[in-house]
């Protein structure tokens, strides 16, 4: 590879592409994507010819799955994605490991669904599991709360 690089810079049409690739504002943006899902900077500089010093910059200054994610999809998509993985027969905890959700929340959008309790009960993992831990304390955390009346003025 190190016997591509120099005859790539020496000829000055294709330095002239990578140039003007590079300023290319819907190709930044779509490589920008593409490392913030996880891609590899050589893979995207080679899926969309960019050059890829210019790539490693991008990925260096906080375009990284370490720095960014991706915006979670609302709460109204979920409930309806955890709907549909439940009727389809998952567990409890693939429908947390697919949304990265914590249980208590898949439990309650499954409770606005109009799942039935005893259904959601037959589904939910064993006492020692880390989720079931976590759901505990958070619901001991809800019990404990209490809801003020609303205020008119």
């Amino acid at each position: 590879m190190n016997d591509i690089a120099p005859s790539v810079s020496a000829d000055p049409k294709i330095s002239r592409l990578l140039k003007n690739r590079s300023r290319d504002h819907n190709l930044l943006r779509l490589a920008k994507n593409l490392l913030i899902r996880g891609m590899p900077p050589g893979k995207v500089s080679l899926l969309l010819r960019l050059d890829y010093q210019k790539v490693l910059d991008l990925y260096e200054n906080s375009y990284n799955p370490r720095c960014r994610r991706l915006a979670r999809p609302n709460q109204f998509q979920q409930q309806r994605s955890a709907a549909r993985l439940f009727e389809d027969g998952s567990s409890l905890i693939e429908i947390c490991t697919i949304l990265d959700l914590p249980l208590f929340s898949v439990v309650s959008y499954l409770q606005k669904s109009e799942i039935p309790q005893a259904e959601i009960l037959a589904r939910m993992p064993n006492d020692g599991h880390p989720l079931m831990a976590d759901f505990k304390k958070t619901a001991k955390r809800h019990a404990q709360r209490k809801q003020k009346s609303p205020q008119l003025h």
